[in-house]
């Protein structure tokens, strides 16, 4: 039960009745001191996966999926996508064991039916990511012709 990280702040938030205001209490930040930014493909697109659903602006991947405000909920949507972006057998209780990116990363590794294919995939999904809607557009014109 030791805090993850730390906040000063210079007075704290009270309600009217002198109690903490926990609600008025400011988000914790991501502690970019310990930040590891993305190694591979792979670890960039688990990161993509990640972020809308977590709602953190900055994801290490060393950091704690717990940590940074993950939820079985939220964990379960994570599986899902995985499981149809990398085509793996992958189960729930494996994502909840790995808990970081790295980790994370190197069970779809281990899981994968062909070496090589995992990471030829998140480049092709980090490639796809960052596609505007209407180069997406003329792509698919383009097959249809």
């Amino acid at each position: 039960m030791v805090p993850s990280s730390w906040m000063y702040l210079d007075t704290m938030p009270l309600t009217p009745n002198n109690k903490v205001d926990r609600r008025a209490l400011p988000k914790p930040t991501n502690n970019s001191i310990n930040y590891i930014a993305p190694r591979n493909f792979i670890e960039e697109a688990l990161i993509e996966i990640w972020q809308p659903l977590i709602k953190v602006e900055k994801i290490g991947v060393k950091d704690n999926f717990f940590d940074l405000g993950g939820h079985s909920l939220i964990a379960a949507q994570i599986h899902t996508q995985m499981r149809k972006i990398f085509s793996i057998d992958l189960s729930l209780k494996d994502l909840f064991e790995s808990l970081t990116i790295e980790k994370t990363a190197q069970l779809i590794l281990a899981k994968e039916i062909q070496t090589g294919r995992s990471e030829k995939i998140a480049k092709a999904f980090m490639r796809m990511k960052k596609i505007t809607p209407e180069e997406k557009a003329k792509l698919l014109q383009g097959k249809r012709s």
